[in-house]
């Protein structure tokens, strides 16, 4: 089973620990290092979109 990915966002950036996840539900942690809050998307391979989370507070961990 490859691991979930943890972003680390910041102003200019998003760096992910991986780019995959298995099939079936994922949780995913993201932390913004930033000075603005962000935004994280979930896509396909094609693409779409399949989740996001918008308004990520300043260096807090979101978790979904």
């Amino acid at each position: 089973m490859a691991p979930t990915p943890f972003p680390v966002s910041s102003d200019t950036s998003c760096e992910v620990s991986g780019d995959a996840a298995e099939t079936g539900t994922a949780t995913f942690t993201v932390t913004n290092d930033g000075e603005k809050t962000t935004e994280f998307y979930v896509f396909t391979s094609g693409g779409r979109v399949l989740g996001e989370v918008e308004t990520l507070a300043l260096a807090l961990p979101a978790s979904w």
